[in-house]
């Protein structure tokens, strides 16, 4: 199942692929090399794909167009967010449990206005720190 997800998002890459959801399937970091070839995705679910995390979003670096991510349900902890340095609209961490106060920080001064959360390791303080969004 997982190939045939690689292969078709290979070929959308031509086609200009800018909504993406591949929820609770077998993805993991290495496959994230694979979607960061779609350069036109503006919104992209990994929602239940338990086995990214961090080093994963780093490849999503070159979606410079990337608003809209759920990685609800991942094992992010959040320093991935800092890395990938784009101007995320909407994020749905819910469930993602090992999501902290790091991934809030690293949103401060971002374009963001809508935020899920629950369900994570994140503060009060790490909230508080959303206030210089």
């Amino acid at each position: 199942m997982l190939a045939a997800v690689l292969v078709y998002v290979s070929l959308c890459v031509r086609v200009c692929l800018t909504n993406l959801q591949v929820d609770v399937l077998s993805v993991d970091d290495s496959s994230l090399q694979v979607v960061a070839r779609c350069t036109s995705l503006t919104h992209l679910s990994l929602q239940r794909c338990v086995a990214i995390t961090d080093r994963g979003l780093d490849a999503l670096a070159p979606l410079t167009k990337l608003r809209h991510l759920v990685i609800a349900g991942t094992r992010v902890r959040g320093e991935g967010l800092a890395r990938c340095g784009r101007p995320l609209e909407s994020l749905d961490a819910a469930g993602a449990a090992a999501l902290g106060d790091a991934a809030l920080s690293a949103l401060c001064g971002s374009a963001l206005v809508k935020l899920r959360v629950e369900g994570t390791a994140c503060t009060n303080a790490g909230l508080a720190a959303l206030q210089q969004v």
